[in-house]
């Protein structure tokens, strides 16, 4: 992600921290990564989540763009496949 901005939602590919997607807001860029605010997560992360009080670092290219700040969800599971 080459234009990412302070303030601006992400859908986050899961990483070292968390199992599954989730949905974020960046607090602060550095060089290749982001520090990001855990907005809307898997179920399934909620003890990752609180270990993580909230926030975690993730690198550019394991993130996009978002319009919302919610996980799309389809039979109480989140929609993974639009991350990439």
């Amino acid at each position: 992600m080459k234009h990412a901005k302070v303030g601006m939602t992400v859908l986050c590919q899961a990483n070292g921290n968390m199992e599954h997607a989730f949905i974020g807001r960046i607090e602060k860029c550095y060089e290749n990564a982001a520090l990001v605010k855990i907005l809307d997560y898997d179920p399934r992360d909620r003890f990752n989540v609180q270990d993580l009080i909230g926030r975690t670092v993730i690198a550019f290219n394991r993130m996009k763009k978002s319009t919302s700040d919610r996980l799309e969800v389809k039979n109480d599971q989140p929609l993974q496949k639009d991350v990439g």
